[in-house]
């Protein structure tokens, strides 16, 4: 129970100190908070500038389809389709057998055309292809071809199913022709490409309202005005009459096409804004924030605050979930905001329209949670913090770049494909914005009980999905920040482990490895008889630290060393660059765990009781452990509670006046000289009543 409150305290107390650092970082709090607002402003005051209407039903009118020449000149929407790029005269089909060709004679005199048959389809296609090299498209007198399949290849009659394909223009020759803006160079009868949108099932990004509302035979891509809807009615008339013989007049039956009506709905054009700029400004507003985050993190590494923290008895797990949940308060305030602006109305006028903004910020604080998550995953690999702070910025960046390319052709992009891009947390992002488009275009918005829907026919990916991706996310980042910091070498030691496999086998060859030097050394007089009545506060017996790599090679660090340290006199450790000082100090600190041997401080054995220890240690490094923004008095405070001691103000008072630092309590670190910096880790290495006080090298720069 104990410990438990002494973790929550160390959480409490690092959460503070967050804060504060926080609070007189002005500057970048004041870009975090700032620039999103900003942002959000301005998409607010463009949102005012743009109107959204209820607008009834569409219906739009009926026209008739002859399959005859007729339809050629027959206007609709107010002019034929027959123009200066689209005078069709030759009709080309294969395979050439009687049946094809009696159908096609049918055709020809309906439509008035010239046809030319082929054996097959491939030297079809090379034949008008030679002819498009002569002349531009626009010149050319081809109207299409056809290809006929199965039951038509079976020269005694038709068959139970009939198959053919309509082969014209992959580049529109009416439309492109009417609007001025016709390409020579694009023209092609037979590549594949976006002329028909033959890959997507449905027009992206959706519209809402109908699409090509002008249009009364349905607009793009062309499927009246190109002459596809003439020439297979009048291939299916010829083969009706052919079909059914005791019918003397298949025109009889007259035929019409209509539009389906589209059902009343709200034009909000503001909806395709949301769609293409809202997730730029997700990024942007988070963007300075998780630079910070990433620089805090990483300047406490820089700083090696965070080792020391660890000796004075901080678990990592804390000093992390202290800076997630400090960061995931202050991303939570924004999201808020972000949210409040998006969904308040002003003069009737909303961004979203339709959605909860319970649902809207809930995804919003898990792609908080997440970035926070990014932060200390780019962290890990980077010890110095500007260094760090430009590449987390342009990895964000880059984070986006998949949805960027995807978002055109979002409608014929794979699911998969889209969640593997979703592990990219700012693409995840805007899958989730896009989904919100499309659902507010739909003029229902997110929801709570549309998380697990699709939306539309043509979108393959639901909200809950994109969350779930996020959360991934999340877990992903964490693991690789775990690993990595576990991996990698830590200041003055040597790299932990390298890998997740062998580990055990490395650990007990070391330990062999010790117990044989240990008995080699075993009766060699290196021990001075030395009889002290005073209290031995540490011993050290048979003390080994050896480390070893993947290739094998062992590194004999600190060799049976056995020392008694006693109560109150002073024990210097003297030796070459390589004797193995600074391992046994930071052993002894707990920054390292020993490869074999025993410790003691205080009658409690280093390796069961170490939490206890700690209370007791005091640990001056050869570095500053400060934090450039905190006081005097406030670094005094933070390690002494750090520590788990109760903060006596007489004990400060005494150790300011013993260091001459009372003129600086209130001083901020970054403003010390170097004396004074080192006379402040010597008071927080005795803040709290320390019984066992440890120096690296003597101190030399403290000021008189």
């Amino acid at each position: 129970l104990n410990m438990k409150y002494r973790t929550l305290s160390q959480l409490k107390l690092l959460i503070w100190k967050n804060m504060l650092l926080q609070k007189r970082s002005l500057m970048w709090t004041l870009l975090e908070l700032g620039l999103p607002m900003l942002f959000i402003i301005i998409l607010l005051v463009l949102r005012q500038q743009v109107d959204s209407a209820s607008r009834p039903a569409v219906e739009y009118a009926d026209f008739s389809i002859t399959a005859t020449v007729d339809d050629f000149y027959e206007p609709v929407d107010g002019e034929p389709i027959h123009s200066v790029c689209f005078n069709p005269v030759q009709l080309y089909f294969t395979p050439k057998n009687n049946l094809t060709i009696q159908i096609m004679s049918i055709v020809n005199n309906r439509l008035r055309l010239l046809s030319k048959a082929y054996e097959n389809e491939h030297t079809m296609v090379e034949d008008i292809m030679k002819e498009l090299n002569q002349l531009d498209l626009c010149g050319c007198s081809a109207y299409g071809a056809v290809v006929f399949e199965d039951g038509f290849l079976n020269e005694t009659g038709l068959g139970e199913e009939l198959k053919y394909k309509i082969r014209l223009s992959n580049t529109p020759r009416n439309s492109q022709s009417r609007r001025g803006t016709w390409n020579i160079g694009q023209a092609s009868l037979f590549n594949v490409g976006h002329g028909w949108k033959t890959n997507a099932l449905y027009a992206f990004p959706p519209q809402n309202g109908p699409r090509q509302s002008n249009s009364t035979d349905g607009g793009k891509p062309g499927y009246w005005r190109e002459g596809f809807l003439i020439l297979q009615h009048a291939i299916d008339k010829a083969v009706i009459s052919m079909l059914a013989s005791n019918l003397t007049d298949v025109d009889k039956f007259h035929v019409h096409l209509k539009r389906f009506v589209y059902p009343p709905y709200v034009d909000n054009p503001f909806i395709t804004v949301i769609q293409q700029h809202l997730p730029v400004i997700m990024l942007l507003s988070f963007a300075f924030s998780v630079v910070y985050i990433s620089r805090t993190v990483v300047m406490d590494k820089e700083l090696r605050v965070k080792e020391y923290m660890r000796v004075m008895g901080l678990k990592l797990w804390v000093h992390s979930a202290a800076h997630f949940i400090c960061n995931f308060l202050k991303l939570a305030f924004i999201s808020a905001m972000l949210t409040l602006f998006l969904c308040i109305s002003i003069n009737d006028k909303k961004i979203l329209v339709k959605s909860d903004p319970s649902a809207v910020f809930f995804f919003f604080l898990i792609y908080s949670a997440t970035s926070i998550c990014y932060c200390f995953a780019v962290g890990s690999f980077f010890k110095n913090g500007n260094v760090v702070a430009g590449c987390t910025g342009l990895v964000w960046c880059s984070l986006y770049w998949p949805y960027f390319f995807i978002q055109p052709r979002y409608a014929s992009v794979l699911r998969s494909t889209k969640l593997l891009t979703c592990l990219l947390v700012n693409s995840a992002m805007s899958y989730g914005i896009q989904l919100i488009g499309i659902l507010e275009g739909q003029n229902v918005g997110l929801q709570w009980y549309n998380l697990f829907h699709r939306g539309t026919m043509y979108n393959n990916l639901s909200m809950i999905e994109v969350i779930g991706m996020l959360l991934v996310d999340a877990v992903l980042c964490l693991s690789i920040a775990w690993y990595v910091e576990a991996a990698k070498p830590r200041y003055n030691s040597i790299r932990q482990f390298i890998s997740l496999f062998g580990s055990r086998r490395r650990k007990e060859s070391i330990e062999q490895a010790s117990k044989e030097s240990s008995a080699s050394n075993s009766g060699v007089g290196h021990f001075e008889d030395y009889n002290n009545p005073a209290r031995v506060t540490v011993s050290i017996r048979r003390l080994y630290k050896i480390y070893e790599n993947q290739s094998s090679a062992r590194k004999t660090a600190v060799e049976d060393l056995t020392l008694d340290l006693y109560y109150g006199q002073i024990t210097a450790l003297l030796g070459h660059n390589g004797a193995g000082k600074s391992t046994t100090i930071s052993i002894l600190t707990g920054v390292l765990a020993p490869s074999c041997g025993s410790i003691t401080i205080n009658g409690m054995d280093i390796r069961k009781h170490f939490d206890k220890i700690q209370t007791t240690l005091g640990y001056c490094p050869q570095y500053n452990p400060l934090f450039a923004c905190m006081t005097v008095y406030e670094h005094l405070i933070f390690y002494c509670k750090l520590k788990g001691r109760q903060l006596m103000p007489t004990e400060v008072n005494r150790l300011l006046h013993l260091l001459n630092l009372e003129s600086k309590r209130h001083s901020l670190a970054d403003h010390l000289s170097g004396g004074m910096k080192r006379k402040l880790c010597v008071a927080i290495a005795l803040i709290g009543g320390s019984e066992v006080l440890y120096c690296k090298r003597r101190l030399c720069k403290i000021e008189n």
